[in-house]
């Protein structure tokens, strides 16, 4: 373990919910380590300080690279990260250090009015810059429709209160994170509208040559978490997308197999669906990528 006089730096963005998420991990460590000393290093990313599409701009990695460049530079000893943020290939260097145990891995719909999915009105319009939330919301929502809005958590809600859309789609984990929770919120099933490979997992990330922490990192690991979020990311990967791209997946284990689910779609309408069960996270992710791909995925994405 690292000495009681080290100083443990964390990297991570300065949204709300991305500090929340940091001091949670230092919580966690302070339970392990009491006497640890840290020391929060908030960035400001790319991703925060553009407007425009995300996956024009360079996709959701515009929120990791500039703590990953803190990392590699030594300004910070880890990175704490949305999984759902992360690209697949890591640079040269770093690796993921600890998969927290995930939290609530599903979608929220908000109306003012507490609709379903299957019960909004023709004409509406669903605030959301997910390319995924999008396809599915077009494949599953008859004459519904989806207008890019993009922003933290507090933001997306501001202009939805404001009127700049109908309703909004968000990840569970976030708002109960920070404790806001609107009335009428209606959760969304992951079997029909599955979430982003890693949603609800709080990543830690560090130096591969950094052994003494990445020791005090794993106590943080997840067992459950790194199996699912494995064949969840991999599928992505498989699938030749990235972390913005329109593809879902969403893994959980039930005797002891892995059972993912994953789905390909695009604005138009068209949705394609796949679903694996092995012991195998790396079989599971070969099997429904297999089947996306023969299904014509290739065409949606790139689309």
């Amino acid at each position: 373990m690292p000495s009681r006089s080290s100083v443990l730096r964390l990297a991570t963005r300065r949204s709300p919910l991305a500090l929340w998420q940091t001091q949670f991990v230092v919580k966690q460590l302070h339970h392990i380590q009491p006497q640890l000393r840290t020391e929060i290093v908030p960035i400001t990313t790319r991703g925060d300080s553009v407007s425009g599409s995300l996956a024009e701009l360079g996709g959701k990695g515009l929120f990791v690279s500039a703590l990953e460049e803190a990392l590699l530079k030594d300004e910070a000893d880890c990175a704490v990260h949305s999984l759902k943020d992360m690209p697949y290939d890591l640079p040269a260097g770093l690796c993921l250090a600890a998969l927290m145990t995930r939290h609530d891995v599903r979608d929220i719909l908000l109306t003012h009015a507490g609709n379903t999915l299957n019960s909004l009105p023709p004409g509406t319009v669903i605030g959301t810059a997910s390319p995924r939330r999008q396809a599915l919301v077009s494949a599953l929502c008859h004459q519904v429709y989806s207008t890019p809005l993009r922003g933290n958590i507090h933001t997306r809600l501001k202009k939805w209160h404001n009127g700049e859309c109908d309703a909004l789609i968000l990840a569970a984990a976030g708002l109960l994170r920070l404790q806001i929770m609107p009335d009428n919120a209606h959760w969304l099933d992951p079997l029909i509208f599955p979430p982003a490979a890693g949603q609800g997992i709080i990543a830690v990330q560090g130096r591969s040559d950094d052994p003494q922490w990445l020791q005090l990192f794993g106590e943080l690991n997840n067992d459950i978490s790194v199996r699912c979020a494995d064949a969840e990311r991999r599928c992505v990967h498989l699938l030749g997308g990235n972390c913005y791209s329109a593809i879902a997946a969403y893994a959980y284990i039930e005797a002891d197999d892995i059972i993912l689910h994953a789905a390909v779609g695009n604005t138009d309408g068209c949705l394609y669906r796949a679903r694996a069960r092995t012991p195998s996270s790396k079989q599971a992710a070969e099997i429904a990528a297999h089947d996306l791909l023969a299904q014509g995925a290739t065409a949606l994405l790139s689309l």
